[in-house]
């Protein structure tokens, strides 16, 4: 987070948003991210 504005990274590109405009992740959409962590990790060592 930078001031009020915080980076974020898309598949293919990154944007800068105000950061009052993103929202709290609901469970099942960290939960999706945390499989996609651990499915990276194990196929590229956590070296990506």
């Amino acid at each position: 987070m930078d001031g009020a504005h915080r980076r974020v990274r898309f598949v293919h590109f990154v944007a800068t948003i105000r950061a009052d405009d993103l929202r709290p992740a609901s469970s099942r959409e960290t939960g999706e991210i945390q499989d996609w962590l651990r499915a990276k990790r194990r196929r590229y060592g956590g070296d990506w």
